[in-house]
């Protein structure tokens, strides 16, 4: 997971991920949270693939229930990580348009004298 370029990303993650799977340790090695559990390894894969701003819909069964609660805190922290740095990506992202091409008011303000400006036909 720790490759994972932008242009890897998606906007949009619809997903039914397998439930009652069992993966390899070499296979968790390449989660942050490491479990045997492949619905939880895919819900982790699914979080570092979405764009920031992105939206994702995941079918999830009620396994949380039946979880140990550190294992559920881990995945709750984990989750709670990776929404910071998407939150973290994406204000950065608005702040370097915000620079390049000014605030609401400029753009509306430039877009309506380019019209002005534009040939009549």
């Amino acid at each position: 997971l720790a490759d994972v370029q932008e242009k890897d990303r998606f906007h949009i993650i619809v997903a039914n991920p397998p439930f009652g799977g069992k993966e390899r340790k070499e296979v968790q090695q390449n989660f942050p949270i490491r479990t045997g559990e492949t619905a939880f390894l895919f819900l982790q894969h699914f979080i570092k693939i979405l764009k920031a701003g992105g939206r994702a819909g995941i079918v999830i069964k009620n396994t949380f229930e039946t979880r140990p609660s550190e294992v559920v805190a881990n995945i709750a922290l984990c989750l709670i990580h990776q929404t910071n740095f998407l939150l973290d990506q994406q204000i950065r992202r608005l702040e370097k348009d915000f620079l390049k091409e000014g605030g609401l008011r400029e753009r509306m303000t430039r877009a309506r004298l380019q019209h002005r400006n534009k040939p009549q036909q």
